[in-house]
Order: C-alpha cells, then structure tokens, then sequence
C-alpha cells in the first residue's frame, strides 16, 4: 500500500480548510498534490482562457531567408503579402517563401536598410519609414523613391521615421522625433509641417500617432503629453493635464491606442495609463503585471482583448473577465515566443496577429477555423511529462487521466489546465489500461499488471498478476459491463470477474489472443478487439459467443485483424479502427462488415480510436492527421499539422470525450483538445498570384535587359517570349497565413 501524498511532490504553505474554500470541485486525492504548485497552477488558469483562444506562435526568421532576425515594423499590402522591416532590410512573405528587397533608389543614389515603420496607401504604393526618412516602393515597376519633397519652409524629411499612418481622408502622417510631425496630401501633394516641441536636448518631442475610429488624429510625445488635431483649425491641441492636476509631463508617450472608450497611453518604461478624454480624467490602467516591463505597443484587437506589447513578453489583457494572460519564450515549448521584447504588432486580414521581435524574427498566432488546444511538456511544472500519449480515463470530479508510453500518469484538472505525475517512480512504464469505477482508478502496465488508486483514501494497491488470477501481466483493456462484471484483456486472452475485488479467470473460450479493447453494445453484447486475432462477441443474456476475422474473398468481412478499439455511437452502431485496414463499421442485420478506407478518402489504412460527435460524425486520429468523417455523405475531412495539431501520427485508444463535451485526442506528439462545433468563419478569400517565372532556371525580374516583363507579375496578365524560350518555371502563392503549408 502506498500513500499518493509521498508519491506525489508536496509541501504545505496553504491550509487544506483554504484549499476547500478556493476549490470545492477538487478531491480529496488531488487536494494533496503539491500546493505551492496549486497557488502557481491558479494563475496558469487564468493565463489560459483568455483571447478568442490560446495563442500558439509560428516563427520567421532568418532560416527561412528573413534578412534580419530584429523585426521592426509589420504590414500587409492589398495584395496579401505579409512585409516586414527589419533592421537590415525589406521583406516580403507569401506564407512559404521570403523575398528580401533592397531598398535604394537607383536615381538619386540614396539607400538605407533600417526600416522602423511601414504603411500601404490608397494607391497600393508602400511607405518606408528609415534613419534617413522615408521611400516610396512601387509594385508596378518594384522601383524605390526616395521621398524628398519639401514643406513651405524648404525643408525635407531626413531623418529617422518612428511613425506612419493614414488618415480617413487619405493623408499620410509621419512623426520623425529629430525633426516633428508632417502630414502629406497626395490630393495636391502637399507636405504640411506642425510645431510640436522638437527639442532633441531635452528629448521634448513627438513618438508616435493613432488614428482613431472616428477619424481622430493623435500624436503621442516624450515628456510633453499627448496633441489632438483639430482639422478645421489645422493646427494640434495640447493635453499634458487632467483637470485633477495629473500630468503627462515627463512621461514618454510611446504607444496609443483606444479601448472601450478611453485612450490609453503606453508609457514606454513605466505604466499603461488610461485616459477618459471627454471626462478628462488619467489614471492607471489596473494591470500591474504589465507596469514597468518597457512597453512598446498596443493594440485593441476587438471590444473585450486588448495586445500588450513589452519586453517581458506579450500580454493579452480581458478587462471585463478581469484576466490577463502573459506569453514569453520557453525553450521547451516550440509554439513559444521565439523572443520575449516585443517591437511591434500587426492584425492582417485574417484576424492573426503578428509579433516583430528584437533578436527572434516574427512570430505569427493564427486565428483557426477549428482551434486546437496544445499541451505537451513545457517549463512551467504544470505540463505533461512526456509527448507519447496512451488511453484517457474521466475520474468522477471531472479529472482526466492519461496513460503514457515513457512519462507515467499524467492526470489533467480540466478546471486549471495542469497536470500531476502519479507516481514518478512508475514513470518509465508504459500505460495500456485505464477504467474508473466508484471513486477508484484502475490502471493497467504493460507487462508490470494493475494498480488501484483508491481516491478517497489517496492510496495505491498494487496487484501481481498472481493476485488477479492471470497468467500474462500486460493489462491492456478494463471494463465493467451492465450486469456489474469486469473484463480484463491481456496479452493471452480475456479473463472475468464478477466482484469488484478483481479474482479474475481467464475466458480463452470467450476471447483469445492480444485483448486491446473491450465495449458492450445497446444488446448486451460484449465486443473485444484483439491485435491479429480479429474481433470476439460474447451475449450476457444467451451466453452465445461468435469470432470475426478477415477473409480476402470476402468484402464484408472485417478489414483488419488488428483491431485496437472499438466504438459504440449514439445509435448503437458498433465501430472498429484497425491497422492496415480503415475503419469497420458493423451491420447487425446483415452480420457483416462494411470498410471505409483510403478508398473512401480516408488519408491512411491505420486508424485509432473513434469519437462520434452530436451530428454522427467520426472523428479520429491516423498515422497521417486527424479525420472528420460523415458516414451518410461520406465527406472526409483531413487536419494535419499545418491545421495546428501537434503532429500527425495519433496513438491507440487515446481518445475521449470529457463530460463538458470537450473532445481530446493523443498521439506521438503530446495531447490536443477541441470543440468540435465551434466553428469561425473564413471572411477571406486567399488570393493566388505568379511570384516569380524562370526561364531556363534563370529568374527574370523587371528592369532588366532583354526581359520579357515590363512590370510586376503582380499586375502582367500576358507575356511574349520566343521560341527558344520553351524552358518555363513557375512560382505561385496562395496568399492565407493561417495554415500555409497547405496551401
């Protein structure tokens, strides 16, 4: 008999009498876990429930071809391309590839690498913000201008840009620090110059604009406050009080942005400050992790998140759930920030967001059609302990526990997102069997027989294959049918018991061979897949027992003989996944099987354990991604990697549907969960465009002698070659960044 409390790490700091206030919902058993991990686990809750979902992170950066791992500025173009300004040069992404730009103008000779700011106006013309001012990318011609028009006053803008927008009427406003704020009129191509302080010895000048809904221009400063532009007046209106007496002065105002009707101003190395302009009253935003963590953006990304920009990571904060979520870089988690200072923030259009980071490239958090919840071994101590998932049991407080190849069981409270080992002295043993049943844990080992974890006492009983009554200690299936009785399946056969005290005896007369799974259907039939024996039925009430396997004359016997689990759906239909042969599904009238294959469109012949939703679709894991399937209009749905999954190999019987309707699925690579109906309209239409053409293996760009493009692909529906010129190379991209390896 073991006490769980000294197998699992634990040291009090917390009273069990506040533990049974803060969390009713927990048991006795887990109560008892570490709870200096139960006080860090509660924050991890909170961190995990916020934006539209979880935030998982792809990176660019310089391996893909990415000039310069420091990621300045961010934008997409009305074409879809994703670019980026980087310390050291332009790059354009179409979601596969990277083409890098070198921003110089030919004419005038004048070039710089060091892009802070971009902007795309109504001409499709691309705005450059550098240290020696702006250029002007045309993608007509792919040619850059140097942008050197002059004010009323002679003056041009040569300096670093931190800032570039445009304004509902079109015009392009720039904030260059060392010189002030301009606004451009493309309609009479006009360059207005406003006098903001711009006293560089005092570091007294403008930082940053925001544009807001209304049309609203603002300008945000380094110690003197924030500027209002009045249109009508042409001129800008200073804020550096509130009618309190609260002053901005001092502050540098390094970011803006408007969320839920107020200001809020991003003080570059202390506070986010709120400001209620109509009231005229400032204050501290209430999000004290984000105070003093060097602010650089931010951005309301809808009425209730708002993306918090700093360098400690990303921040997303839900001001009417009262949550805040921080994301950082870990070194163990590949879907991570690859860099915790954060530069810049970008929305594209299809609701992703892009991070430009100091030394880690981009990073890119889809926002998914189907979101799928990630959980693999991280740094935190709250993660799984291993990748290489094995069978789901649900314990009667909501718990899940998870079987594992090499980690031991992980068992996950739903409520805060963590996880415990078992018993770490277990851990390199592999999991095959799990079954609950009345307040105990029943855990089968392969080849080290069954453990009973008695919740209420929070002990383990371990018992020898002696003691069950078996001959072989590989325990790979449990279950406990209508009637009260358990089945056990191991590596011999099927053995029963008809008391909860587990004195088993083998039935080889019932089911022989490798005993993988064991269900009961709505006739009282007791189903067992076996590995290469087929699969058995036995009858409670007749006692009648009959044996299926695969015959190749037959096209309606069972496909497989290795059957590793079985399914029963909400209309009593029986289901079979089978290496080498599908999904089998059972015709009672006809005593006979019906295959669906890679025939029918299923993405590989290995399946695992099904789970059927509320509208009769299958849904389960392969060696090749995860399968929607509708047997009726038999319509197959793959997801792979690229759809967000972990990876694409699933593993046996790790599959579940937990009583809040939240489907997991386990494999190779760790533990995902979804829900299975919550769908997210696609607003956009990717769009595919030529990006490139090669003739004989040798790209042909515009401008160059002899070539046949006189401008962009972007914008050539036709070109002339000659005859010699037969041998022709195409690249193409479908310009959609929430999964761009299948596009």
């Amino acid at each position: 008999m073991y006490n769980v409390e000294n197998l699992l790490s634990s040291q009090k700091i917390y009273d069990d009498a506040f533990l049974n206030h803060i969390y009713p919902f927990y048991n006795v058993f887990l109560m008892k876990l570490s709870h200096r991990l139960v006080l860090i686990c509660l924050f991890t809750f909170v961190a995990t429930s916020l934006f539209p979902s979880e935030l998982y992170f792809v990176n660019v950066n310089g391996d893909m071809g990415l000039s310069e791992n420091n990621v300045k500025a961010i934008t997409q173009d009305s074409f879809g391309f994703i670019w980026f300004g980087t310390r050291n040069g332009l790059n354009r992404y179409d979601g596969r590839k990277i083409r890098v730009f070198d921003v110089h103008d030919t004419e005038t000779g004048k070039n710089n690498s060091n892009i802070g700011a971009l902007l795309e106006d109504n001409n499709k013309h691309l705005w450059i913000g550098t240290d020696i001012g702006i250029f002007n990318f045309d993608p007509i011609t792919e040619q850059f201008h140097y942008f050197s028009k002059k004010n009323k006053s002679g003056n041009y803008l040569d300096n670093w840009v931190s800032d570039l927008k445009m304004d509902h009427n079109g015009n392009i406003w720039i904030v260059i620090p060392g010189q002030g704020v301009f606004k451009y009129q493309p309609t009479n191509d006009k360059l207005i110059e406003y006098k903001i302080s711009t006293d560089v010895n005092s570091r007294k000048s403008p930082q940053c604009i925001f544009i807001s809904k209304s049309g609203q221009v603002w300008i945000g400063s380094n110690g003197v406050g924030v500027f209002r532009y009045e249109e009508k007046q042409d001129k800008f209106i200073q804020y550096i009080k509130d009618k309190n007496g609260n002053s901005l002065s001092n502050m540098n105002i390094f970011t803006i942005c408007e969320y839920r009707g107020r200001l809020l101003l991003g003080i570059h190395e202390e506070k986010l400050l709120q400001w209620d302009f109509k009231n005229n009253l400032l204050s501290a935003l209430n999000v004290p992790d984000v105070h003093y963590k060097i602010i650089r953006k931010i951005v309301s990304y809808d009425d209730k998140n708002l993306l918090i920009a700093t360098q400690a990571g990303l921040f997303v904060y839900n001001e009417i759930e009262g949550r805040i979520a921080n994301y950082r870089e870990d070194d163990l988690n590949p879907y991570s920030l690859s860099d915790n200072t954060i530069y810049t923030i970008y929305r594209d259009k299809e609701d992703g967001i892009w991070l430009g980071t100091l030394l880690g490239g981009a990073n890119y958090a889809a926002k998914r059609n189907l979101e799928f919840t990630k959980y693999i071994p991280n740094s935190t101590g709250n993660s799984l302990s291993t990748k290489k998932m094995r069978e789901m049991c649900e314990d009667g407080n909501g718990n899940i526990w998870i079987g594992s190849e090499n980690g031991g069981v992980n068992i996950f409270n739903t409520q805060r997102k963590t996880f415990q080992v078992l018993d770490k002295s277990k851990s390199k043993q592999t999991n095959l069997g799990l079954l609950y049943d009345d307040h105990k844990m029943y855990i089968g080992y392969f080849k080290r027989e069954l453990d009973v974890v008695d919740l209420n006492s929070t002990r383990i009983k371990h018992l020898t294959a002696e003691e069950l009554g078996i001959t072989e200690g590989s325990v790979c299936a449990l279950f406990k049918d209508s009637q009260g009785n358990y089945w056990l399946g191991n590596a011999d056969n099927v053995s029963l018991s008809r008391t909860s005290n587990f004195k088993f005896t083998p039935r080889p007369d019932i089911a022989n061979g490798y005993v993988y799974d064991i269900k009961e259907d709505r006739d009282g039939n007791i189903w067992f897949a076996t590995l290469g024996s087929g699969v058995y039925s036995f009858n409670l009430k007749t006692q009648k027992k009959k044996a299926y396997i695969h015959n190749d004359s037959d096209k309606n016997s069972l496909s497989s003989n290795t059957v590793s689990s079985i399914t029963i759906d909400s209309h009593g239909v029986v289901w079979l996944s089978t290496d080498r042969g599908g999904i089998c599904r059972y015709n009672k009238n006809e005593d006979n099987f019906t295959t669906y294959s890679i025939e029918n469109g299923l993405p590989d012949n290995v399946a695992y354990k099904i789970l059927v939703d509320k509208y009769n679709n299958l849904w389960f894991g392969t060696n090749k991604g995860l399968v929607k399937f509708n047997p009726e209009s038999k319509s197959v749905r793959v997801f792979t990697k690229s759809d967000g999954l972990l990876g694409n190999q699933f593993s046996y019987k790790s599959a579940l549907i937990s009583k809040d309707g939240t489907f997991y699925f386990g494999g190779v690579d760790g533990l995902i969960s979804f829900n299975p109906y919550y769908k997210i309209k696609n607003k956009v239409a990717p769009p595919v465009y030529i990006t490139s053409i090669y003739i004989h293996n040798k790209k042909v760009d515009v401008g160059e002698k002899d070539s046949p493009l006189k401008k962009s692909l972007l914008s050539t529906d036709r070109i002339k070659l000659d005859y010699k010129s037969s041998n022709i190379n195409l690249d193409f991209a479908v310009l959609s960044y929430t999964a761009p390896a299948a596009n």
